[in-house]
């Protein structure tokens, strides 16, 4: 039993890589920052949010993407 489930998982986990790597790249796809209202912006890619939120006092980014994300949204803050 030990032998099948190690053979199971030796042949599922390269498909399984490669699935989870193009879910990745398509997540990062670029996307134009959207107003949200007033100083609220969606900054992140096309399928993980980074939202910034402008004050008087400053600005808060709360983030959810990957690390490769980081150019596209530091390219949505500039614009």
């Amino acid at each position: 039993m030990r032998r099948l489930l190690a053979l199971l998982c030796a042949f599922s986990l390269p498909a399984l890589a490669s699935d989870f790597e193009a879910q990745r790249r398509a997540w990062n796809q670029p996307q134009a920052p959207v107003r949200i209202a007033g100083d609220t912006w969606y900054v992140g890619t096309a399928g993980l949010s980074a939202i910034l939120i402008r004050g008087d006092r400053g600005a808060v980014l709360i983030d959810a993407a990957l690390p490769e994300s980081v150019p596209h949204i530091l390219a949505n803050l500039a614009a």
